[in-house]
């Protein structure tokens, strides 16, 4: 019997020892894809009678069995038939035999989905574990492959051909990469640029386990087959990314201590802004005095909030036109002003 720290070591430990071993056959899985794709499809009529009323009495037969591959557009409503058919299971004037009928077959529908999950889970963890140690957790890619793998089995068509896990590895590799993509650093990798990442950094992690150091550029191009230019490109994103908080190792303070506060000004930058405020003030009194009021309500020279020309307008007794032409006068008289004096 597997215990609780049996799982905490081996995080996937608790979903294998609760689905079976065995995966299906070839034509077991036929069996069951072909009886969900049954459900429904009967699914489908029983909502039509259903929101039909009385015009249809008894109950609708179970379907043939398709033989040619589904359309998109009859995929798409297989697929919403059952969420329909959940709704209608709650309107009161549905016929008793209808609901009935809904609700047995919406009970198929879920155990039929539930044997071909548990029968491919394992797939699931192959691939997660092809793609661990990428920047997110197993369990994490296993609940990502999981929706993946719903997914398919709900789109899975038996008349296709191919076996539901060649169908569905596809798709659950592509729910990891994309959950990787957006959610796997602090800082999103371009889509196009991901799966460059992964071979950089799968030769990273290997070299690195091999000569038990940081490999250099040289190395890297080697072992990910990757251009010396793409590797270049993307050693920042290689790079593992440390916690502003984390202390350092010298002085055990924290490394946000020792960097620079970039929004404190410096003396020097202290000094060119009382320059120019002393500059501009000094320009200001040259000009008459409605216009040195208007460039000081406009641009709030006098630490208020900035005004509109309508604001201004209806302050000073103009209308907004004539207000902005001031303005705009101002400015140029202030501009020749600072010209003349620097």
């Amino acid at each position: 019997m597997t215990t609780p720290q049996a799982f905490a070591t081996d995080p996937l430990g608790y979903v294998f020892s609760r689905v079976p071993t065995k995966v299906l056959s070839a034509e077991e899985e036929k069996t069951h894809t072909r009886a969900l794709w049954q459900r429904r499809r009967r699914l489908q009529l029983l909502v039509i009678w259903a929101e039909a009323g009385e015009r249809f009495s008894g109950t609708p037969p179970m379907p043939r069995e398709h033989q040619r591959p589904l359309t998109r557009a009859a995929v798409q409503r297989g697929v919403a038939s059952e969420s329909i058919a959940k709704s209608l299971l709650s309107a009161p004037n549905i016929r008793p035999e209808i609901r009935a009928l809904l609700h047995q077959d919406v009970e198929e529908v879920a155990a039929l989905r539930e044997v071909l999950f548990n029968r491919n889970v394992r797939l699931i963890a192959w691939v997660a574990m092809s793609l661990r140690r990428r920047g997110m957790e197993v369990t994490d890619l296993f609940q990502e492959g999981s929706i993946a793998l719903l997914r398919a089995i709900d789109r899975f068509d038996p008349a296709v051909g191919v076996r539901l896990a060649t169908y569905a590895t596809h798709a659950i590799r592509l729910s990891m990469l994309r959950a990787l993509s957006d959610r796997g650093r602090p800082v999103r990798i371009p889509n196009h640029r991901f799966r460059e990442i992964i071979a950089a950094n799968t030769a990273r992690v290997t070299l690195f386990d091999r000569l038990g150091r940081e490999p250099d550029d040289a190395e890297l191009v080697a072992e990910s087959n990757l251009s010396s230019q793409v590797v270049a490109d993307l050693l920042p994103a290689l790079r593992p990314l440390v916690r502003l908080d984390a202390p350092r190792t010298e002085t055990g303070r924290p490394l946000l201590d020792s960097l620079p506060d970039e929004t404190e000004s410096t003396p020097y930058e202290r000094l060119r802004r009382s320059e120019a405020r002393s500059r501009t003030t000094a320009a200001l009194s040259r000009l008459p005095a409605r216009e040195r009021e208007i460039l000081t309500l406009r641009y709030g020279l006098s630490g208020a909030e900035e005004l509109t020309f309508d604001a201004i307008g209806r302050q000073v007794g103009l209308s907004r036109e004539r207000t902005r032409q001031l303005e705009q006068s101002a400015r140029e008289t202030l501009r020749k002003v600072l010209m003349h004096a620097g």
